[in-house]
């Protein structure tokens, strides 16, 4: 598949053609029947003159989990915080700190 820079127009169409698939009862689990795969693909390219392919907005599907996982997982610690107006996770020092050195901990023991 062709490398896409992601921009945050091509993000938010992708999560609402998603978010449409959902509505429409075309998830299973954690992801989409092969019709709605089928259908946000031709919408995407539609919309952006693009020729990209199934592979490629899988994989960034997944990529979109992981973000927010990590955000979510972020937002789970004592001091952290979702900043509306900038978009991102807010802590003081003292948070990233901790948070840092727990996760440095658990990757020198795992």
């Amino acid at each position: 598949p062709l490398p896409i820079d992601w921009t945050p127009t091509m993000d938010r169409y992708f999560i609402d053609l998603m978010l449409d698939q959902v509505h429409r009862g075309n998830r299973l689990g954690h992801t989409f029947n092969k019709q709605a795969w089928n259908d946000m693909l031709m919408m995407f390219n539609g919309n952006f003159g693009t020729p990209y392919d199934m592979n490629t907005l899988k994989s960034h599907y997944t990529s979109l989990w992981r973000q927010f996982n990590d955000i979510k997982n972020l937002l789970d610690q004592n001091g952290f915080s979702w900043d509306n107006t900038r978009q991102m996770v807010i802590a003081d020092k003292y948070a990233w700190d901790a948070y840092v050195k727990v996760r440095c901990l658990l990757y020198m023991y795992f």
